[in-house]
């Protein structure tokens, strides 16, 4: 989606500044995470809601306090590293692992359902036992062979995977409520039943006033659901989370 082409314009550097993991502090209260690619701008979230956090990366920039931080195999430019980072963050305390990123999109990780089945077999089977595992990541786009029909054709590829959770991503410029429960719930329905991650979701656009208004309807909406498991919104950057470097609006209200 649009809003993803920001993350991606970070990840390189996120690549290039990645440290060491580091030990691990986690939070068990509260489904609500961080998406960043700067961790230090991630220190202005104090809730305690906030449990998790991840960086479409194999490891942190460094650590943010006091947060699970989440690897992802983003794509097949992570494959040859992904073992060797994935093994030092579970030591480290990882209890979750993420799949590809858009892989429904050709601007993102761009693998046909195939192939992930295959790639899925090789590199995440491989961590069964050792940290949780979450499906690859799709948009919500309606678009045949994209969003949730990608996921289906996936799954129906991949019989027989070990998958425990399945992230999505949703964005909508208008901030249509009954279109985002509506979406969740089929991606739950085409998931299996399977918990849902809510990895990326945001009204890009909008004034981060509407923004907040849209956070702040949706996420205890999404608290009260059993099976959505954890949710980050898009994300701690400009123009979403941040202005100027400072919470805005948006921010403020995500952090309560």
């Amino acid at each position: 989606m649009l809003s993803t082409l920001v993350a991606c314009l970070g990840f390189a550097a996120s690549l290039a500044n990645a440290a060491a993991v580091p030990s691990l502090e986690t939070r068990s209260a509260g489904k609500k995470g961080l998406a960043y690619n700067d961790v230090n701008l991630c220190s202005q979230f104090t809730s305690g809601d906030i449990s998790w956090a991840y960086n479409w990366n194999m490891e942190p920039q460094s650590r943010v306090q006091g947060r699970e931080y989440v690897p992802m195999l983003w794509g097949p430019k992570m494959f040859s590293e992904w073992s060797k980072n994935a093994n030092t963050a579970i030591k480290s305390g990882a209890k979750n692992l993420l799949g590809f990123n858009e892989p429904d999109l050709h601007e993102q990780s761009n693998m046909s359902p195939a192939a992930a089945a295959a790639a899925w077999r090789e590199h995440m089977e491989p961590f069964v036992g050792k940290a949780r595992l979450g499906a690859p990541a799709v948009t919500n786009s309606g678009t045949p062979g994209q969003g949730l029909d990608w996921l289906r054709s996936f799954l129906g590829q991949c019989s027989g995977c070990t998958i425990d959770f399945v992230p999505v991503h949703w964005y909508e410029p208008n901030g249509d409520v009954e279109y985002f429960k509506k979406h969740m719930a089929e991606a739950y329905k085409v998931g299996g039943g399977r918990k849902i991650w809510l990895t990326e979701f945001g009204v890009p656009g909008a004034s981060p006033e509407k923004q907040a208004e849209f956070i702040k309807t949706v996420t205890p909406w999404m608290d009260a659901q059993d099976w959505i498991e954890r949710y980050s919104y898009f994300g701690v950057f400009e123009n979403w989370l941040l202005q100027g470097g400072r919470l805005n609006f948006a921010g403020k209200t995500y952090n309560n």
